[in-house]
């Protein structure tokens, strides 16, 4: 593993750490928590013009509704609404001991979200 895969391994545990301190409430803030950074507009139209036409979605859907990587990986599209404008998500890709299997997401945190017009 590189240095750089340790630093980010350590990292998460740090961040979980913090978490469970939280919910222990043996602390009020976590000051590790990670901000979302949203790429701009243009960001995102030329990292999808380089990809192919099958891997073009994984750059529609997370700009268009806001999912999580692993969110992406377990969307279909039986859950989209298209009449409501919504996409349920109830589930998310995670590899445990190596394998892919589905989980609830992040937090048990089961939501609908607006679709946004550029994939409607």
């Amino acid at each position: 593993m590189k240095f750089r895969g340790r630093r980010a391994l350590y990292f998460g545990h740090l961040v979980s750490i913090f978490s469970f301190a939280i919910e222990d409430r043996l602390i009020t803030t976590n000051i590790n928590r990670a901000q979302v950074v949203v790429w701009p507009h243009e960001r995102a139209r030329e990292v999808r013009e380089k990809l192919s036409e099958r891997y073009k979605p994984a750059v529609d859907v997370p700009t268009g509704i806001g999912v999580r990587k692993g969110e992406l990986f377990g969307c279909s599209l039986a859950d989209v609404d298209r009449d409501r404008g919504i996409a349920r998500i109830d589930r998310q890709v995670r590899l445990i001991h190596g394998r892919p299997v589905f989980a609830v997401p992040k937090g048990g945190k089961i939501r609908e979200v607006p679709i946004g017009a550029q994939i409607m």
